[in-house]
């Protein structure tokens, strides 16, 4: 037997040694867990983007609502006529003020 430093040199040449069917199994079960929390973090995001619209639709119809309601003709109905120039719709004006008045 020689010096640890030249087996290792010879050694190096030799093919890999085959993967045992541990390894095969090790590399699935790492799929399978890989997959799972792909699918996990999907569902997490579906489920964020669906609360989002809900509180979007929520917050449409609470400035449909207080739209109805706004007196064009008062201080307050001259300055949100005002803020929606700023807005491509009165809708999306709405929103961002009652987003801020109940901040």
């Amino acid at each position: 037997m020689g010096n640890g430093i030249d087996d290792l040199l010879y050694n190096l040449g030799e093919p890999m040694p085959k993967r045992s069917g541990t390894d095969d199994l090790i590399s699935s079960m790492k799929a399978e867990q890989i997959q799972h929390d792909l699918k996990r973090q999907k569902d997490q995001q579906a489920a964020v983007e669906s609360e989002s619209k809900r509180q979007l639709e929520e917050m449409k119809t609470a400035a449909e609502q207080w739209l109805k309601t706004l007196d064009r003709k008062s201080t307050e109905g001259l300055w949100f006529e005002e803020f929606a120039c700023n807005y491509s719709t009165e809708i999306e004006a709405a929103i961002d003020y009652l987003k801020a008045v109940q901040a």
